[in-house]
């Protein structure tokens, strides 16, 4: 069984990666760190001088360079000419009036294209074909290799050419945990933790914005709300499922509770905190167990029949 530790994909490590060279997580290059790079927006769309959306995977800035980086990365070896045409219209006020960057950071600035190093030819004709003149970084075994074009700054072909050495089985996976994309199993593997962890704490209620933000603390302000809204349905989607059955004992869904809390609301109606210290631990026993099977069950869509529970809503 493939675990929380083990999953990945393209999107979820480079996201990872590069919050982990601007935040400086030990182990990871520190250039970024020294240059005061800090990321600025995930997954923000903003309009570019043309009034046409660009929709940047990461936007990191450092004021202390003047530099912005607009960062778009494929794992495939196509590059889309609509996109790469509407990042040639982006101008710098685009950049502090649309996308709320400080001017300071704005003075330069880069598109940088990501991809896998097998997929660099393709991806370099296709962004020439657009002709688009952006750096174009390449994944390597062992770190990021400027394959074509120059930054604005030279700080940043200093550190990219020819390499930047980079040993990603170091990258933390927990700075964006899941993504859009990430199979439900993989979101409950980090949020039931977290209600166990609120249980502890003896508190009553699971509410939802305050649990997908919880358990995404490393970026969880620099996600757009767009994002943070697709994330919270992931997490809604797991809670609703473990309330309905593995965890039905232990979390009931509370409607009105929303008009005072303005989000979805689930209380917690049993807590091994709350039963005699011979009787807690085997609860806490209990739930590990429930969370191993709601687990399960979502990643193999199979059940066990005794922890079903009828939905009548």
């Amino acid at each position: 069984m493939e675990t929380a530790g083990e999953y990945s994909s393209f999107n979820l490590l480079m996201h990872n990666t590069w919050l982990g060279l601007c935040k400086g997580v030990p182990g990871l290059p520190d250039d970024l760190r020294r240059h005061s790079y800090e990321v600025n927006w995930i997954e923000y769309k903003f309009r570019n001088s043309q009034n046409e959306y660009v929709h940047p995977e990461q936007v990191i800035s450092s004021t202390s360079q003047s530099h912005t980086l607009l960062m778009e990365w494929k794992e495939g070896e196509n590059v889309s000419e609509d996109q790469a045409k509407r990042y040639l219209h982006v101008q710098a006020d685009d950049l502090i009036q649309n996308a709320f960057l400080p001017p300071s950071a704005c003075k330069s600035y880069d598109v940088v294209y990501i991809g896998l190093s097998n997929n660099g030819p393709r991806l370099l004709k296709g962004l020439q074909g657009c002709g688009a003149g952006f750096p174009l970084l390449l994944r390597e075994s062992d770190g990021f290799r400027l394959a074509a074009n120059e930054f604005a700054i030279q700080p940043l072909n200093m550190t990219f050419a020819p390499l930047l050495k980079l040993d990603f089985d170091l990258v933390p996976r927990v700075l964006l945990p899941f993504d859009h994309d990430s199979p439900p199993w993989l979101v409950a593997s980090y949020v039931i933790p977290k209600i166990v962890e609120y249980m502890c704490k003896r508190e009553t209620r699971v509410l939802l914005t305050r649990t997908a933000s919880d358990v995404i603390p490393a970026c969880w302000n620099s996600l757009s709300s767009d994002y943070q809204n697709q994330l919270k349905r992931k997490v809604h989607g797991v809670i609703k499922e473990a309330s309905q059955y593995e965890f039905s004992d232990y979390l009931s869904l509370n409607k009105a509770a929303r008009a005072v809390t303005h989000t979805v609301t689930w209380d917690i109606t049993r807590n091994p905190m709350s039963l005699s210290m011979n009787k807690r631990t085997s609860d806490f026993k209990r739930l590990q167990r429930l969370q191993a099977e709601l687990i399960e069950a979502l990643r193999t869509g199979k059940r066990q029949p005794q922890t079903a529970k009828i939905d009548f809503n």
